[in-house]
């Protein structure tokens, strides 16, 4: 779409902010494909995102914290 519509090439970073996107939304399978389908090679920054996630999904399941679908926060009762 970027090519087509804009006439940009999507670069590395494009696809960092899709994987992260994905994942901070939950979607690990098609961001993990996104990953495996880039036409170049994932650097630390695509890679970097998925510990982020990861980390961030295991404290908010250690706290019990649930989020929203569509919202981009988590709210608690303490």
């Amino acid at each position: 779409m970027m090519k087509s519509e804009f006439e940009l090439e999507p670069g590395l970073s494009h696809y960092g902010c899709i994987v992260d996107l994905l994942s901070r939304d939950g979607q690990l399978k098609e961001a993990n494909k996104v990953v495996k389908e880039m036409p170049m090679k994932p650097n630390v920054m695509v890679w970097g995102m998925w510990k982020d996630v990861e980390r961030v999904r295991k404290l908010m399941k250690k706290k019990k914290v649930a989020k929203i679908p569509a919202y981009s926060y988590a709210s608690t009762t303490i």
